[in-house]
């Protein structure tokens, strides 16, 4: 029996609840790591978008009246206590952005994502992407689905190294070792041999 080599084997699902809106991988596809399998529009996700771009221009803002307060301190016009209070607004805004910044990063949102949608005012949907290379062995999900974290919605393998486990007669036992070297024949490819090397023997005895 051949099965998946345990360490090259991911399970895919959306880090946040919302609608499958792009698939871009179906079963049997090779994909690399990293690489992009479906698009995710989460209301939650929107959510902190806006408030990040909300969160930008209130830094404008902040930083517009720093400046104008700063002058003001330097004509000897204002008090100090009215910059600290400037300079506390802004640094507030600012720990507001790096705290919206990593939400999204956490719900699996990629820094480039962050940024063009900063600079560019949008929303952004959320990628999910390939935790290893392989092929794509099941795909649980189509277009307009809503999914939540807990749903399977990919399963990856990587086959370039398998198990295969097999039976060995009693009397065979004490010349099998491991690491030692094996060759292997199966039904489906009748005319081609493979090698590999004895990795552990199952404890149970039949």
């Amino acid at each position: 029996v051949v099965r998946p080599y345990p360490d090259r084997e991911a399970q895919v699902s959306s880090r946040v609840s919302g609608k499958i809106v792009r698939l871009l991988s179906n079963v049997g596809d090779r994909v690399k790591k990293g690489q992009r399998l479906a698009e995710i529009q989460s209301v939650e996700i929107q959510k902190l978008q806006v408030d990040l771009i909300q969160a930008d221009n209130k830094l404008i803002l902040a930083k517009a009246e720093l400046d104008r307060v700063q002058s003001l301190v330097e004509s000897k016009i204002a008090a100090r206590k009215e910059l600290i209070a400037a300079q506390n607004n802004y640094r507030a805004v600012q720990n507001e952005i790096d705290g919206l910044e990593k939400q999204l990063v956490l719900s699996g949102m990629p820094g480039s994502a962050i940024k063009t949608a900063r600079a560019e005012k949008s929303l952004a949907s959320v990628p999910v992407v390939a935790p290893i290379g392989g092929v794509i062995a099941e795909r649980n999900i189509v277009l307009g689905e809503t999914v939540e974290p807990s749903k399977v919605i990919f399963k990856i393998l990587d086959p370039s190294v398998v198990f295969v486990e097999g039976d060995a007669f009693e009397e065979s036992l004490r010349e099998l070792k491991i690491g030692q070297t094996v060759r292997i024949r199966l039904a489906s490819y009748p005319d081609e041999t493979f090698t590999g090397k004895i990795s552990h023997f199952s404890p149970v005895i039949d």
